[in-house]
């Protein structure tokens, strides 16, 4: 309690990294306390962190799976989080790839499914990681597909896409719409992964066969 008051003053003096600091002792100490985790992510709201602990980045991926708390706010912080890694400044500052370490990231993958990333810089490295799942997808970390499908889907699709992607993308699109107009699809990894990957650039209710798929029997993560 002593610590969690504090990093509410801290807070209300509009001294973040300390209020952020003092709220994590707070929940290390009372990890279960939903109030003192609402309190941690409002310290956070639309805001960075310049001292970022291992302790304060766990606590804020803790945020990001839980339902009660608006994860768009926490964006900031989570990209911040993200560029501490190694070599994801020089990704975005140089358009290069993201660096393997970040694709495997469960605080990305969280950010991806939960929020709508429309900072420029890293839109462009968005759409440069969409790129390389369509063309080679079996290359990706687990997970890491299905939260840019999802990405997709929550900011509506802004992504720019060259000729060569749009024209893939209906090569792949009526493919699956030939295998799904056979009857009724079973499940299975590679139809996951075709879904998915279509699901980078449009919704799939687009497909015309969308309605013999089968609710249950699909991976963990994956719900078309």
């Amino acid at each position: 309690v002593v610590y969690n008051n504090l990093g509410l003053a801290l807070h209300g003096l509009g001294r973040i990294d300390e209020a952020a600091a003092a709220l994590v002792q707070a929940l290390e100490l009372d990890p279960d306390n939903a109030a003192m985790l609402r309190n941690f992510a409002s310290c956070l709201k639309n805001r960075s962190v310049e001292q970022l602990t291992p302790s304060l980045r766990r606590w804020l991926e803790v945020c990001f799976n839980d339902p009660g708390i608006d994860t768009q706010s926490l964006l900031p912080a989570a990209l911040a989080a993200l560029e501490a890694m190694d070599g994801v400044t020089a990704a975005l500052d140089q358009a290069g790839a993201l660096p393997e370490a970040a694709a495997r990231d469960a605080l990305f993958h969280r950010m991806l499914e939960t929020t709508f990333i429309s900072r420029a810089d890293w839109e462009d490295l968005l759409t440069r990681l969409r790129q390389s799942l369509l063309a080679a997808p079996g290359e990706a970390p687990p997970g890491l597909l299905f939260a840019m499908a999802r990405q997709g889907f929550n900011n509506e699709y802004i992504f720019a896409a060259s000729e060569a992607e749009q024209a893939a993308v209906r090569a792949l699109g009526e493919a699956i719409d030939s295998r799904l107009s056979e009857g009724a699809a079973q499940p299975t990894a590679a139809l996951e992964s075709d879904l998915a990957r279509l699901a980078l650039y449009r919704p799939l209710g687009e497909l015309a066969g969308m309605d013999t798929l089968p609710e249950a029997g699909w991976s963990a993560g994956f719900q078309p």
